[in-house]
């Protein structure tokens, strides 16, 4: 099963996700990690990399977009614990957005890139109701999975 979000700018952002990393996981935590390939594609750049995810990553991420889009927040970002991606979005007062980050092969410090990208409001909108169903599908596990239950 494969899940994507794209975030359209004027190039793309592209989040597949390719499962849980754990088939079956060892404990409440492990529930909680993803397998995913992160892509950034610009008429300038092409970059993918491997990376785990956490569900809580994707909520928080959530959380913080739907902030930045109601005026309560200026900045929306996604972060993984390995420093893998680190993507902010900058949501300012005007309907142009700033998506700025970098991607970064753990492992092989030498292959970072880094990238800025823009985003009108309305797509960005867009990107957050695709983003919730995404974790709709990847719910924060916080309960002992029941292949763990006896």
């Amino acid at each position: 099963m494969t899940d994507q979000l794209r975030i359209p700018a004027d190039g793309t952002i592209s989040f597949e996700i390719k499962g849980h990393e754990a088939e079956i996981p060892g404990c409440v935590s492990d529930a909680n990690w993803l397998k995913a390939l992160v892509t950034v594609s610009s008429a300038t750049l092409s970059a993918s990399v491997d990376a785990f995810i956490t569900t809580s990553d994707l909520h928080g991420f959530l959380g913080e977009l739907k902030d930045g889009l109601s005026g309560s927040k200026q900045k929306a970002t996604f972060a993984t614990d390995e420093g893998a991606i680190h993507i902010e979005i900058t949501i300012g007062g005007s309907n142009q957005c700033e998506i700025s980050g970098y991607l970064k092969e753990i492992g092989n410090v030498k292959a970072i890139t880094t990238f800025v990208l823009k985003i009108d409001k309305g797509s960005l909108c867009r990107v957050a109701e695709n983003l919730e169903s995404l974790v709709e599908l990847y719910p924060v596990i916080t309960d002992t999975p029941p292949s763990l239950r006896r």
